[in-house]
């Protein structure tokens, strides 16, 4: 099952970052070209924002180690934290935070292609 889930693992977290940076592009059409973009940015969160949990089932399934676990729950809030920014409180945040969180999902890509290479050898 840890192969599997890994591998599992490793494409979601290249989706989540395709999401991360999707939702980067609608809001900055949204604010830049066409305020009908404004729609999709915020519609859009709602879909992807559970893969967060989704990844952290797999690696709780798969055994993929602390940090591979831990960090989709942590990323899960990051996201929600920016409904909070997005309305009034330290909204200069709300630029910044999905920039950490495309970050650290590239970070979760790296590590769980790790976690493939050495189930591999």
């Amino acid at each position: 099952m840890q192969k599997n889930g890994s591998k599992i693992y490793f494409y979601l977290a290249i989706a989540i970052s395709l999401c991360v940076i999707i939702q980067m592009f609608l809001a900055g059409a949204g604010l830049f070209n066409d305020a009908s973009y404004w729609k999709g940015h915020t519609l859009f969160v709602h879909i992807f924002q559970y893969l967060y949990i989704i990844l952290f089932l797999i690696a709780l399934i798969a055994k993929m180690g602390k940090m591979l676990t831990l960090s989709p729950l942590a990323l899960f809030v990051l996201c929600n934290i920016q409904y909070f920014t997005a309305y009034g409180f330290w909204p200069a945040l709300h630029v910044v935070i999905p920039l950490a969180i495309f970050a650290w999902s590239l970070y979760l890509i790296l590590k769980s292609f790790e976690v493939i290479r050495k189930i591999k050898s």
